[in-house]
């Protein structure tokens, strides 16, 4: 039985737009370390804009997001990314042009210096998701699922501790897909990270999640293991 408080939690979550849109009615939501907990809907259920609520770039309306059992009001990505909370989004936010270890690296400044420093962490992080990239390929030459196991290096290398995978398999091929799952059961159940797992494909969802909340027009229909 799963007894640790939630990492993160959204309570009672609105968010509405200036064009009377509601696009979030009244969310709960509650993400535990070491578990990846699926968040499932339809195109327009309002998954796209929790993400956002949940990484920095959207305030809510109403309601609260609660981290670490503290009440935060981020103002942008990069503060929540300073407090431990890491997005993947679906569309690979890395530069081409730029090598992996560049890439993976980037948030750190100096990257052009290629320390040793870096080496030696990125090695780590190879060991330990039990998957190799080499670290001076350019990212323009990598397939599209190993540019999204990049990705997934990059938001582990911040040390984030809550994971957000933004539809992570919607263009990937089946061996790429696996690659992927791979990843998401070894960060929860090897390094202990909360997961929060986007999709609308119910057959990997049900596959990888210890736990799933349904959305449909901005509401919460389901949460269940």
């Amino acid at each position: 039985m799963q007894s640790e408080q939630p990492i993160m939690q959204l309570q009672a979550v609105k968010k509405s737009f200036g064009n009377r849109t509601i696009a979030l009615r009244g969310v709960n939501l509650s993400v535990v370390k070491g578990r990846v907990h699926g968040l499932l809907g339809a195109n327009g259920a309002g998954k796209s804009t929790l993400i956002k609520i949940l990484s920095g770039a959207y305030r809510a309306t109403e309601g609260s997001v609660v981290w670490r059992g503290q009440t935060v009001n981020w103002d942008s990505p990069k503060a929540a990314k300073a407090m431990g909370v890491a997005t993947v989004h679906q569309h690979i936010p890395l530069v081409p042009t730029l090598t992996i270890l560049e890439n993976v690296f980037l948030d750190d400044g100096g990257w052009w210096r290629r320390s040793s420093g870096l080496r030696a962490r990125y090695q780590d992080l190879c060991q330990r998701m039990g998957y190799w990239l080499d670290p001076d390929r350019s990212v323009s030459e990598l397939s599209i699922g190993q540019r999204q196991m990049a990705a997934i290096f990059q938001a582990l290398s911040t040390g984030a501790d809550l994971i957000v995978l933004d539809e992570p398999t919607a263009s990937l091929a089946m061996d790429e897909r696996e690659l992927v799952y791979a990843a998401v059961k070894r960060l929860s159940r090897v390094e202990g990270k909360a997961v929060l797992f986007v999709s609308h494909f119910l057959d990997e969802v049900m596959a990888l999640t210890d736990q799933v909340t349904v959305l449909r027009d901005g509401l919460v229909v389901m949460t269940a293991e």
